[in-house]
C-alpha cells in the first residue's frame, strides 16, 4: 500500500496534465476545423464539387463539434473516475474495481474505433457519390457552353476549364496545409502519451518481477485511461485525414 501510494503520489500529476492536455488539443484541433474546413469547402465547390463539398461541410464540422463537447463533458470525467478507480484497486486489491475499469477501457476505445470507421466510411460513400455527380454537372455544363455560345464557346469552355484548373491547385495546396497544421497539433500529444504509457508499461514489469502486486496494478490502470486518450486523438486526427483526402480524390 505504501508503494502503491508512493506511485500514486509521483505519477497522478503527471497523468492529470496529460488528460487536461489531451483537452485541450480537441479543443484546439475543433477550433482549427471551425475555420479549415468551410475554407476548404468553399475552394472545392469554386471547383465545381458543390455537392461533394456541402455534404463534407456539414458532416465534419457536426462531427467536429460532437467530440470536442463529448471530450469536455463526458471523457475527463470518465477518465477521473478511472484514475480514482486505480488508486482504491492498488490500495485494497479490489477486483471488481480492476475488471471496471478494464471493460471501460474497452468499449471506450471500441466505440471510438467502429463509430469514427462507420462516420469516415459513410463520408467517403457520400462524397464519392456526390463527387461522380459534380463531375458530370461539370461537363454538362461545358458542352452547355461550348454549344451555346456562337463561335466562341469552345473558347469560353477552355477558360472555364483553365479557371478550374487553378482552383484545384490553390484547394489542393490548401489541402496540404491544413493536414499538415493537423498533424503538427495531434503528434506532439500521441507522441508524449506513448512515451509515457511505455514508461508505465515498463514500471509495471519492474513491480511485477518484484512482486509488488499493488502498484502493478495501479500502473497497469493508469495505462487504460492513458489508451483512451490517445485512441481520442488517433481517431478524431484519422477522421479529418481521410476525410479531407476523401474529398480531394472525388474533387479531382
Amino acid at each position: 500500500m505504501v508503494a502503491a501510494l508512493a506511485a500514486v503520489a509521483v505519477a497522478l500529476p503527471q497523468i492529470c496534465s496529460i488528460y487536461e492536455s489531451t483537452a485541450q488539443v480537441v479543443s484546439r484541433t475543433g477550433g482549427f476545423i471551425l475555420v479549415f474546413v468551410p475554407t476548404f469547402a468553399g475552394l472545392t465547390a469554386a471547383c465545381g464539387g458543390l455537392t461533394s463539398a456541402g455534404a463534407y461541410n456539414l458532416m465534419i464540422l457536426g462531427a467536429s463539434e460532437m467530440i470536442v463537447a463529448l471530450t469536455n463533458s463526458l471523457l475527463l470525467p470518465i477518465l477521473g473516475v478511472i484514475s480514482a478507480l486505480s488508486i482504491s484497486t492498488s490500495a485494497f486489491s479490489s477486483k471488481p474495481s480492476e475488471a471496471l475499469v478494464n471493460a471501460l477501457r474497452k468499449i471506450i476505445v471500441w466505440g471510438i474505433t467502429v463509430a469514427m470507421t462507420l462516420f469516415t466510411g459513410f463520408v467517403s460513400l457520400k462524397c464519392t457519390i456526390a463527387g461522380r455527380a459534380d463531375t458530370a454537372l461539370s461537363k454538362t455544363a461545358r458542352f452547355v457552353i461550348s454549344g451555346a455560345v456562337p463561335l466562341v464557346g469552345g473558347a469560353v469552355s477552355d477558360a472555364y476549364s483553365t479557371v478550374r484548373g487553378s482552383f484545384d491547385v490553390l484547394r489542393c495546396t490548401v489541402g496540404a496545409a491544413g493536414t499538415a497544421a493537423i498533424l503538427l497539433i495531434m503528434v506532439p500529444p500521441v507522441v508524449e502519451l506513448l512515451l509515457f504509457r511505455g514508461a508505465l508499461s515498463l514500471g509495471a514489469a519492474a513491480a511485477e518481477l518484484f512482486s509488488a502486486e499493488g502498484l502493478c496494478k495501479l500502473l497497469r490502470s493508469f495505462d487504460s485511461g492513458l489508451a483512451i486518450a490517445q485512441s481520442v486523438l488517433v481517431c478524431y486526427g484519422l477522421m479529418f485525414l481521410i476525410c479531407s483526402a476523401i474529398l480531394i480524390q472525388s474533387g479531382g
